[in-house]
């Protein structure tokens, strides 16, 4: 439109260049539309986050420290896992302990079970995972994870020793600390038998008493009762001088050496330190660091027997009458100044390890803790004939070992065919009183079921697989 003074208008000018303009931008809109949709077409799968690395339970009851292995979900078809045991091999791509390669599923959860080389307790290990799309495009490989295998199998290597009481205990001042005050009102205080309170080649055997009534009869201050293998540590007077009397089994024989004491001196309300060794060759007697007895006596202690030492009693019986602390017994025969610096309250850090301390400081535990076994990945298995023919086929162990190839796993089949859970057909088996039959002899009830017990107590295994009861469809029965 051209008005009077010959220009183009406005609304005339406008609308031709609008059409031009979009005319030109719909080929512009249209190729950075394809170049998007070829970009997202192209792209590598978003990089794996938030890695974490859980503990598993065996559920076989094995010590396999097993782990399941999670990161952030993206959308990708499969995954590649390296594990190292140092973080410099993991950055240089290498996964010594596993490579999973690319593989494709997850368990339940999410999750991806280690399948790598066995860890160890207490050990790191360093993992990272990529992952694949559809196309099999790779992502980046995620960020580094620390697995820290748990320390706990290597902590139950060591372990309090058992131990209880019985009665209401009474904890008083003590020579160190508190002690433990025996009034003879039916309080038990013992610790569970273990080797090392049997040594054979030497031993010792103190504490500190402060007794507060002084008569003939015995007093107990420690006291394992294993028959003719007996220890004991106590006051008194057995058919001799009233004093500090000690009894062992040393070369096969069971004596008790009794070193007479001032009676007023020991029940004069203070705290004393009473003490006795065996060197393999000499019993010697000790009163607050002093030795005040010594017998000649060669051979080894008797160590046999599984009782539990008392304290103050035996077995509630020759009840002590005071406190008793600070009772510590070695598998070593202290020295002359070893006993006189417990005598003094001071050991060096030299001082020999005890092989059990009771400090009586509110608690009857022992102080030493144990070394505990751990329980090995042995798998027994135990029963009748159904159990008992498995040993020719091996479905079960070869079922377990492929599970968990990398790890030490030996399996013992302790079945008997026609065997229940009383051992009554093994009973035949070693006994020189029952050969033709395996019902037990009269004199020998249980010997079939004691013979499974020692066979598992031999074996000390991790799991049980019990297979009884097919037998047992027949008993009482003609067939």
């Amino acid at each position: 439109m051209v008005n009077r003074r010959g220009f183009i208008g406005k609304r005339a000018f406008l609308e031709p260049v609008s059409v031009l303009k979009i005319t030109l931008m719909k080929p512009i809109i249209l190729s950075v539309l394809l170049l998007g949709t070829c970009l997202l077409a192209f792209a590598n799968p978003v990089v794996p986050t938030g890695l974490e690395s859980r503990p598993l339970a065996n559920k076989m009851g094995l010590v396999l420290n097993e782990y399941g292995l999670i990161w952030e979900e993206g959308p990708f078809t499969s995954w590649h896992v390296l594990v190292a045991s140092s973080e410099a091999r993991l950055a240089a791509g290498v996964g010594d302990l596993w490579d999973s390669g690319p593989r494709q599923g997850m368990e339940e959860g999410g999750m991806v079970r280690y399948r790598g080389q066995a860890l160890s307790a207490g050990m790191s290990a360093w993992w990272k995972v990529r992952v694949f799309d559809a196309k099999e495009q790779a992502s980046s490989w995620s960020q580094p994870s620390v697995l820290k295998v748990s320390s706990a199998a290597a902590n139950e290597r060591r372990g309090r020793r058992g131990g209880g009481s019985q009665g209401k205990l009474d904890f008083v001042d003590g020579r160190i600390g508190q002690a433990l005050r025996f009034t003879g009102a039916g309080v038990r205080v013992w610790a569970s038998d273990y080797e090392q309170l049997r040594s054979r080649d030497a031993t010792t055997i103190a504490a500190w008493i402060r007794p507060e009534k002084l008569g003939d009869e015995w007093q107990t201050i420690y006291r394992k009762e294993d028959g003719a293998d007996r220890r004991l540590l106590a006051l008194g007077a057995d058919g001799g001088p009233w004093g500090l009397w000690s009894g062992f089994n040393i070369g096969g024989k069971y004596l008790e050496f009794g070193v007479p004491c001032d009676r007023d001196k020991i029940g004069d309300g203070k705290w004393h330190h009473v003490a006795v060794t065996y060197d393999g060759r000499h019993l010697r007697t000790y009163l607050d660091g002093q030795k005040i007895g010594e017998k000649a006596q060669r051979g080894a202690l008797g160590g046999n027997g599984s009782a539990p030492a008392f304290f103050g009693s035996s077995a509630g019986k020759e009840v002590f009458e005071g406190a008793i602390d600070e009772v510590e017994v070695h598998g070593v025969a202290l020295s002359n100044q070893q006993v006189a610096s417990l005598a003094g309250g001071s050991r060096g850090e030299s001082f020999p390890r005890p092989a059990g301390y009771w400090r009586f400081n509110g608690s009857v535990d022992n102080e030493i803790v144990g070394e505990v076994r751990l329980p090995k990945n042995q798998v027994d298995l135990v029963g009748g004939t159904l159990i008992s023919r498995m040993d020719k086929y091996g479905y079960f162990e070869h079922a377990a070992t492929v599970s968990w190839p990398h790890h030490d796993i030996s399996f013992r089949n302790l079945g008997w065919a026609a065997d229940d859970v009383f051992g009554t057909a093994r009973s035949e088996f070693g006994s020189a009183h029952n050969t033709r039959s395996w019902q037990p002899p009269k004199n020998q009830r249980g010997f079939g079921f004691e013979k499974l017990r020692a066979q598992l107590a031999e074996t000390d295994p991790a799991t049980i697989i019990v297979g009884y009861g097919a037998e047992a469809a027949f008993a009482d029965t003609d067939e």
